[in-house]
């Protein structure tokens, strides 16, 4: 049941994938959710 309620959460995001970069996911307005930043020891994302 924990599973259906986290997808019911997640059901208006979706994933902007232009083919050029990493995919981005967007929150439901259309702003986008910097993922990389979870557990992220930096201010801002390091070059690969």
């Amino acid at each position: 049941m924990a599973d259906t309620a986290l997808l019911d959460l997640t059901a208006d995001y979706q994933v902007a994938d232009d083919h050029d970069d990493d995919p981005v996911l967007l929150r439901p307005d259309g702003t986008p959710v910097e993922t990389w930043r979870e557990d992220y020891p930096y201010d801002e994302r390091r070059g690969r």
